[in-house]
């Protein structure tokens, strides 16, 4: 049984066919086109029976109310692609679908207590509590507006969130600065893994402000583990953010570093956990 899975991000929208163990095929494609569409052409293409969409920003009981990367996006759109389907859409914050995947399919299978931490051009965060998905009373995890510092305006209208020194936008600020106009993150990613020295520097410093917050993050919630998901997870940057938390995590040597591992699904996570939510109670 097939199941699609859409995720609308900040800048791009992605996509997944999911058979319930397995992507069998995905793509994506920058947000700006008729969003109704192109899911009910998705839906008729691979004859999916359901349809989860994930959403950059707040989603409250099944019910997207805004996004500061996604406020163009009318919040009825999930309701529209229902209506026009003739069937129910499942919605989920883009953070807590892709904890859902890596938790019942990826990186964090078995793990009761995980926090997945999602960068691409904010930062979003999907905790996992005695192996659920917690919630908070409906609007948890909108980590990535906790204030670190500096003087840059975030898209949500605050200064100094997490994610305006850490997240892909960041990086992709970092590419064009270092290696020219036009390039982005993935590039300044593989400068690094090719030992360019200027590139590890922007790739270290983002690791180093990622570590930081996360820091905060484990001395609350304690997890196990800690899953990084999103089209940024390269290795440069995990062993940067695993550096970082050796001087920026309070309580060594007697508090444990939980293990930082990429998610199974990288930038398809939330499109995923979208589709799995579709299979199961949440």
């Amino acid at each position: 049984m097939k199941r699609l899975g859409v995720d609308v991000g900040g800048t791009f929208v992605k996509w997944v066919c999911w058979d319930g163990s397995r992507i069998v095929d995905r793509g994506a494609e920058p947000r700006g086109g008729d969003l109704v569409e192109m899911v009910a052409g998705l839906v008729d293409r691979f004859e999916v029976s359901s349809v989860g969409i994930a959403m950059a920003g707040l989603v409250e009981n099944g019910r997207f109310l805004w996004g500061p990367h996604t406020s163009d996006v009318d919040p009825r759109f999930p309701g529209v692609v229902a209506g026009r389907l003739g069937r129910e859409v499942v919605v989920e914050n883009d953070a807590n679908a892709a904890a859902v995947a890596e938790v019942r399919h990826g990186a964090a299978v078995g793990v009761s207590d995980a926090l997945v931490l999602s960068v691409g051009t904010g930062i979003g965060l999907g905790i996992i509590a005695d192996g659920r998905l917690y919630r908070g009373s409906g609007l948890a995890g909108e980590a990535g507006h906790m204030y670190l510092g500096g003087e840059t305006t975030c898209d949500c209208g605050r200064v100094g969130c997490w994610e305006t020194s850490g997240s892909g936008r960041v990086l992709d600020q970092a590419a064009s600065k270092l290696l020219g106009p036009g390039r982005h993150a993935s590039d300044v990613l593989a400068a690094a893994a090719r030992g360019d020295e200027s590139a590890l520097l922007a790739v270290e410093q983002v690791g180093r402000r990622l570590a930081r917050g996360l820091a905060n993050l484990i001395l609350v919630f304690d997890p196990a583990k800690v899953v990084v998901a999103g089209g940024v997870v390269e290795e440069p940057l995990l062993e940067a953010v695993g550096r970082g938390l050796i001087t920026e995590l309070g309580g060594l040597p007697y508090r444990r570093i939980p293990p930082v591992a990429a998610a199974r699904f990288t930038r398809w996570a939330a499109a995923v956990g979208a589709a799995v939510l579709t299979e199961e109670d949440r």
